[in-house]
């Protein structure tokens, strides 16, 4: 009786344990732009962008370079990812991610671009 008690609870605490986001890092070939996202449950959670030296975007509250950006659209699926941040959530984007995955046998590669308001194009790839 005590191990099948035991052993109920280890099994509801393990489908109670939270899941963790799986962080995703992309960058140009010229290593001026570094980004990287947050993905949970299919939901871009975190974005991040630093442009060589030293301007950058995030939507962590708690990191330097936010400015009030947070993700305003987004779309995550059939191999394609959207997203777009807006200061306060209005105006302009302030930063404009769009990728796409393609495969070739058991290969794949994701790459896209990033635009980012008053900063400029670049395509990227991410790992």
């Amino acid at each position: 009786m005590r191990r099948a008690l035991i052993v109920a609870t280890l099994v509801v605490l393990a489908g109670a344990a939270p899941a963790l986001a799986t962080t995703v890092h992309c960058a140009d070939a010229k290593s001026e732009v570094a980004l990287e996202y947050d993905v949970l449950d299919d939901v871009v959670t975190r974005v991040q962008m630093q442009i060589a030296g030293n301007f950058g975007i995030s939507t962590d509250p708690k990191h330097k370079d936010y400015s009030g950006e947070t993700i305003t659209e987004q779309y995550l699926g059939n191999d394609l990812l959207m997203v777009n941040l807006r200061v306060g959530g209005e105006g302009e984007p302030a930063l404009q991610l769009r990728l796409g995955t393609a495969y070739v046998s058991r290969d794949a590669i994701t790459a896209g671009v990033l635009g980012v308001g008053g900063g400029g194009l670049w395509t990227i790839t991410c790992d």
